[in-house]
């Protein structure tokens, strides 16, 4: 599954800050995934040619994840431009989206709050900036 989220304060040619978070998971227990770590690093790249202080999350573990996206939040303070990549497993679940972190245990349903990280956490950063939200 891959995630994009972009949000234009105003148009990237006049932006003064951009900001990206860019996530690749593919290293899980059970079902590993090959291309996320070429996707978040060639997309990491493209965007940094673009203007973009990139922050990039590799394998990351849930701690990691959520730190992460903390941190894009911080940075969006600043930023004009902010966008989001998720290459990864996700899961939809009653119509909320989540990112799965490579050390998730998901054994039933009620696990999901504690394992998984919910793409809403990335939006309401996105909103909280004034930042239009394109996903």
């Amino acid at each position: 599954m891959a995630m994009l989220a972009l949000g234009l304060a105003c148009p990237a040619a006049f932006a003064d800050e951009r900001v990206a978070l860019v996530i690749g998971n593919g290293d899980y227990k059970t079902e590993r995934l090959d291309n996320p770590l070429n996707d978040a690093n060639d997309i990491a790249a493209a965007l940094r040619q673009a203007g973009f202080k990139v922050i990039v999350r590799t394998n990351a573990n849930t701690r990691e994840l959520r730190q992460a996206v903390r941190e894009f939040g911080t940075e969006l303070r600043r930023a004009d431009v902010g966008l989001f990549y998720f290459a990864g497993h996700g899961m939809q679940v009653d119509g909320r989206n989540y990112m799965v972190p490579v050390d998730a245990k998901i054994n039933d349903e009620a696990d999901l709050p504690f394992e998984l990280v919910a793409m809403d956490i990335v939006l309401q950063r996105l909103a909280h900036h004034r930042i239009t939200n394109v996903v």
